[in-house]
């Protein structure tokens, strides 16, 4: 038990740490796969043109004004059904944990005017800026779901 190539652990010690014991044996197969996805972490690319119609869309089914919590936690669960189901998110966003359950981070931050640059102003072209915890699309901006 110790350390292989660039300092990633081996099988063995990673099967431990995933607390699978010698008891439960794995396939040759499935053991590279869990190994693959404890060394390389899920990453994916941000793309603001289908978070903006994810977003929009749900604007949309609510009659052009939705709660910010409540945008993020379906943005969340579309992203994470997407993924178990086609392998791959809607919106590229990355996953974070929070007090009150997991968001969706860069639309989070969007929606709360943290990020500047040129995605900023492709979600200002759509929505307007927060008034509370309500976020609206703009009239002369209707969302485009073709990206979607």
């Amino acid at each position: 038990m110790g350390k292989t190539g660039w300092g990633n652990p081996d099988n063995e010690t990673l099967l431990k740490k995933l607390q699978i014991g010698k008891k439960c044996r794995l396939s040759k197969r499935l053991e590279t796969q869990i190994w693959a996805l404890y060394v390389f972490p899920m990453q994916f690319i941000f793309d603001i043109r289908k978070a903006v119609a994810a977003t929009g869309f749900l604007c949309e089914l609510n009659g052009g004004r939705v709660d910010m919590l409540k945008v993020i936690k379906m943005l969340y669960i579309a992203d994470r059904k997407a993924l178990l189901e086609w392998h791959r998110p809607i919106t590229g966003d990355s996953f974070w944990s929070l007090e009150h359950g997991p968001i969706v981070s860069r639309i989070y931050a969007l929606i709360r005017g943290q990020i500047g640059g040129p995605e900023m102003e492709i979600w200002q072209s759509f929505f307007t800026p927060r008034e509370g915890d309500t976020i609206s699309l703009r009239e002369n901006a209707p969302a485009d779901t073709k990206p979607l």
